[in-house]
């Protein structure tokens, strides 16, 4: 007896509807890139999707981890070179 398939077509995105406006990623792929590891506590891991899941709820749009990482790294540098 073969098990039941479940119906996963609700979480599929087609290609290009999540990138509506340019992103960090896009972006930053014209410019050459570097790819970093970043190892998260299952804590950190957890409230990181948690954000990522309230962001697509309130504005529509999902959100990759990268960049929401991407971002957060930028606004630090940002911030620590106007200091």
């Amino acid at each position: 007896m073969s098990k039941p398939k479940g119906d996963l077509s609700s979480l599929i995105i087609p290609k290009g509807a999540a990138e509506k406006t340019p992103t960090l990623t896009s972006i930053s792929a014209r410019e050459g890139t570097k790819s970093l590891t970043v190892k998260l506590s299952n804590t950190d891991y957890a409230r990181l999707v948690r954000y990522t899941t309230l962001q697509l709820e309130q504005t529509g749009r999902r959100h990759t981890h990268q960049e929401v990482m991407v971002r957060a790294l930028l606004e630090l540098l940002t911030r620590d070179e106007k200091e």
